[in-house]
């Protein structure tokens, strides 16, 4: 699923057309926090090393 978190531009608040869409997509974690928990648990890389 795609979603632009911050909306099309600087100017642009998805939250008024789409309130409850933007209120899950809040709650959802950082996709590059998601990858570097998934790198760090499979030994891949350490954390001091993604830092």
């Amino acid at each position: 699923v795609c979603y632009r978190r911050f909306g099309h531009n600087e100017m642009d608040e998805p939250m008024f057309t789409q309130p409850l869409m933007y209120k899950q997509i809040r709650k959802q974690e950082h996709v590059l926090k998601k990858y570097a928990d998934k790198l760090i648990s499979e030994g891949v890389v350490t954390l001091q090393e993604f830092e």
